[in-house]
């Protein structure tokens, strides 16, 4: 429980500079992905959980709306962060049920960009916000390739490096997809079932 209690600790950070305040709450989402690590029950619920709009409001409600004072802080950004990192948690995890979700969590979003829906939609900040996130699952999708193509441990070894970070890279094209003009995402075929635009 101690990742998750310094994950929960309600800092508020008031008399440290802003660059160590940033760099706390930075390392208060980065550590969620940490949990996959915990081959317990317990933290892959957590993991579950965090991966949720809910669940991830809940691990942090005792500080994320805090009048921090930092520029640019955004809760709903914090929020977002802590699901990101929860989908890598629950990427490193090898659980087959949390590997699940967030292979199910890409497809779904993919399949929503298909739609003429998405294209006419007004491009807000809740849609500005799931792009965030799809990024964030992007990067999982990657991971879990990589991971799948050469193993845990040795993805473990190379994890974080510049070689790493490259071997990574090269997985996501498939899942990125194309911009539109207005900045949107679309993937035409859906690298998961090849579903393809409407």
């Amino acid at each position: 429980r101690v990742l998750v209690d310094y994950i929960q600790r309600p800092d508020t950070w008031s008399s440290s500079s802003e660059p160590a305040a940033s760099a706390n709450l930075f390392w208060k989402a980065k550590l969620v992905a940490q949990l996959g690590f915990f081959e317990t029950e317990d933290a892959k619920q957590i993991l579950r959980d965090a991966f949720t709009e809910p669940g991830a409001e809940r691990l942090i409600e005792d500080w994320v709306d805090f009048p921090h004072e930092i520029s640019g802080y955004y809760p709903r950004l914090q929020v977002v962060s802590v699901q990101g990192q929860a989908a890598k948690g629950l990427i490193l995890s090898r659980d087959s049920d949390g590997v699940a979700l967030v292979r199910e969590r890409y497809e779904a979003f993919v399949h929503e960009t298909q739609t003429n829906e998405y294209r006419e939609k007004e491009l807000d900040e809740s849609m500005q916000l799931k792009y965030q996130l799809h990024s964030f699952i992007i990067d999982a999708m990657g991971m879990n390739d990589l991971i799948e193509e050469i193993g845990l441990q040795p993805f473990l070894e190379v994890w974080g490096t510049e070689e790493g970070d490259y071997l990574v890279k090269d997985k996501l094209y498939k899942y990125r997809g194309r911009f539109l003009g207005d900045g949107r995402t679309v993937v035409d075929s859906c690298p998961i079932c090849g579903n393809t635009r409407k």
